[in-house]
Protein backbone atom coordinates (compact mmCIF):
# COMPACT_ATOMS: atom_id res chain seq x y z
CA UNK A 1 0.00 0.00 0.00
CA UNK A 2 1.35 3.20 -0.76
CA UNK A 3 1.93 6.51 1.50
CA UNK A 4 -0.77 8.78 1.35
CA UNK A 5 0.21 12.16 -0.90
CA UNK A 6 0.93 15.79 0.59
CA UNK A 7 2.09 19.21 -1.36
CA UNK A 8 4.61 21.60 0.23
CA UNK A 9 4.73 25.11 -0.53
CA UNK A 10 7.84 27.72 -0.21
CA UNK A 11 8.00 31.09 0.37
CA UNK A 12 11.36 31.51 -0.93
CA UNK A 13 13.52 34.83 0.93
CA UNK A 14 17.08 35.50 0.84
CA UNK A 15 17.43 35.45 4.62
CA UNK A 16 14.02 33.15 5.45
CA UNK A 17 12.03 30.34 3.78
CA UNK A 18 8.11 29.82 4.54
CA UNK A 19 7.18 26.30 4.83
CA UNK A 20 3.60 24.76 4.65
CA UNK A 21 2.38 21.40 4.31
CA UNK A 22 -1.49 20.43 2.76
CA UNK A 23 -3.51 17.79 4.53
CA UNK A 24 -3.72 14.55 3.17
CA UNK A 25 -7.15 15.26 1.15
CA UNK A 26 -5.10 18.19 -0.71
CA UNK A 27 -8.19 20.64 0.65
CA UNK A 28 -6.37 22.77 3.73
CA UNK A 29 -3.10 24.50 4.16
CA UNK A 30 -0.94 24.23 7.45
CA UNK A 31 2.13 26.11 8.43
CA UNK A 32 5.20 23.82 9.20
CA UNK A 33 8.10 26.82 10.28
CA UNK A 34 10.76 27.99 8.38
CA UNK A 35 14.41 27.27 7.46
CA UNK A 36 17.14 30.18 7.84
CA UNK A 37 18.66 30.58 4.45
CA UNK A 38 22.49 29.65 3.86
CA UNK A 39 24.87 31.90 2.59
CA UNK A 40 25.07 29.90 -0.70
CA UNK A 41 21.94 28.80 -2.63
CA UNK A 42 23.43 24.83 -3.02
CA UNK A 43 23.67 24.72 0.81
CA UNK A 44 20.16 26.26 1.34
CA UNK A 45 18.68 23.70 -1.35
CA UNK A 46 20.46 21.40 0.40
CA UNK A 47 18.99 22.05 3.68
CA UNK A 48 15.38 22.34 2.24
CA UNK A 49 16.18 18.68 0.76
CA UNK A 50 16.91 17.65 4.53
CA UNK A 51 13.81 19.26 5.88
CA UNK A 52 11.54 17.58 3.30
CA UNK A 53 12.44 14.41 4.44
CA UNK A 54 11.98 14.68 7.56
CA UNK A 55 8.28 15.88 6.78
CA UNK A 56 8.05 13.01 5.04
CA UNK A 57 9.16 10.93 8.00
CA UNK A 58 6.61 13.39 10.50
CA UNK A 59 3.71 13.43 8.76
CA UNK A 60 3.67 9.87 6.87
CA UNK A 61 3.30 10.83 3.75
CA UNK A 62 4.83 11.66 0.26
CA UNK A 63 5.35 14.90 -1.42
CA UNK A 64 3.59 14.43 -4.44
CA UNK A 65 4.33 18.29 -5.84
CA UNK A 66 6.18 21.29 -3.95
CA UNK A 67 4.52 24.71 -5.21
CA UNK A 68 7.22 27.71 -5.00
CA UNK A 69 5.74 31.39 -4.49
CA UNK A 70 6.92 32.88 -7.47
CA UNK A 71 7.29 37.25 -6.74
CA UNK A 72 5.98 38.69 -9.95
CA UNK A 73 5.88 42.37 -9.63
CA UNK A 74 1.82 43.59 -9.80
CA UNK A 75 2.20 44.25 -13.23
CA UNK A 76 2.78 40.74 -13.85
CA UNK A 77 6.45 41.32 -14.98
CA UNK A 78 9.57 39.90 -13.45
CA UNK A 79 11.67 41.41 -10.64
CA UNK A 80 15.03 41.26 -9.45
CA UNK A 81 13.64 38.86 -6.75
CA UNK A 82 11.88 36.40 -9.58
CA UNK A 83 15.11 35.88 -10.82
CA UNK A 84 16.76 34.63 -7.51
CA UNK A 85 13.42 32.31 -7.05
CA UNK A 86 14.04 30.75 -10.78
CA UNK A 87 17.46 29.94 -9.90
CA UNK A 88 16.16 28.37 -6.71
CA UNK A 89 13.61 26.20 -8.57
CA UNK A 90 16.63 25.12 -10.67
CA UNK A 91 18.83 23.75 -8.18
CA UNK A 92 16.01 22.58 -6.02
CA UNK A 93 14.71 20.51 -9.26
CA UNK A 94 18.64 19.10 -9.28
CA UNK A 95 18.24 17.69 -6.05
CA UNK A 96 14.46 16.28 -5.99
CA UNK A 97 12.29 13.64 -8.32
CA UNK A 98 9.42 15.50 -6.52
CA UNK A 99 7.56 17.62 -9.67
CA UNK A 100 8.13 21.83 -8.80
CA UNK A 101 5.13 24.04 -9.87
CA UNK A 102 5.75 27.75 -9.24
CA UNK A 103 2.81 29.89 -7.86
CA UNK A 104 1.59 33.74 -8.26
CA UNK A 105 2.34 34.67 -4.89
CA UNK A 106 1.98 38.59 -5.70
CA UNK A 107 0.60 40.04 -2.00
CA UNK A 108 0.86 37.59 0.08
CA UNK A 109 3.51 38.76 2.00
CA UNK A 110 1.77 41.66 2.20
CA UNK A 111 -1.19 39.88 3.66
CA UNK A 112 0.59 37.55 6.02
CA UNK A 113 1.84 41.37 7.28
CA UNK A 114 -1.42 43.01 7.48
CA UNK A 115 -2.80 39.93 9.32
CA UNK A 116 0.06 39.42 11.67
CA UNK A 117 -0.19 42.96 12.55
CA UNK A 118 -4.35 42.80 13.26
CA UNK A 119 -3.28 40.05 15.90
CA UNK A 120 -1.27 42.83 17.52
CA UNK A 121 2.08 41.54 17.26
CA UNK A 122 5.00 43.18 17.20
CA UNK A 123 7.49 43.67 14.39
CA UNK A 124 9.78 41.13 15.77
CA UNK A 125 7.64 38.06 16.52
CA UNK A 126 5.91 39.19 12.75
CA UNK A 127 9.26 39.13 11.15
CA UNK A 128 9.72 35.28 12.80
CA UNK A 129 6.21 34.64 11.37
CA UNK A 130 5.37 36.13 7.78
CA UNK A 131 7.49 33.72 5.62
CA UNK A 132 5.54 30.70 6.91
CA UNK A 133 2.25 32.44 6.74
CA UNK A 134 2.76 33.84 3.47
CA UNK A 135 3.80 30.08 2.39
CA UNK A 136 0.25 28.89 3.58
CA UNK A 137 -1.29 31.54 1.85
CA UNK A 138 0.61 30.43 -1.20
CA UNK A 139 -0.25 26.82 -0.91
CA UNK A 140 -3.91 27.31 0.20
CA UNK A 141 -4.71 29.30 -2.94
CA UNK A 142 -3.09 26.67 -4.68
CA UNK A 143 -5.26 23.95 -3.37
CA UNK A 144 -8.14 26.47 -3.54
CA UNK A 145 -7.37 26.29 -7.25
CA UNK A 146 -7.65 22.78 -7.55
CA UNK A 147 -11.16 22.58 -5.99
CA UNK A 148 -12.51 25.14 -8.36
CA UNK A 149 -10.70 23.91 -11.75
CA UNK A 150 -12.99 21.26 -11.44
Amino acid sequence: MSKPEIILAIDYGKKRIGLAVSDKMKMIATPIGLIQAKSSLKETVKLLKAKMEQVVIDRGAEISLVVVGMPYRLSGGDSAMTEEVKKFITLLQEEIETPIKSWDERLTSKLAEQSLKERGLNRKKRTKQVDTIAATLVLQNYLDSLRFDL
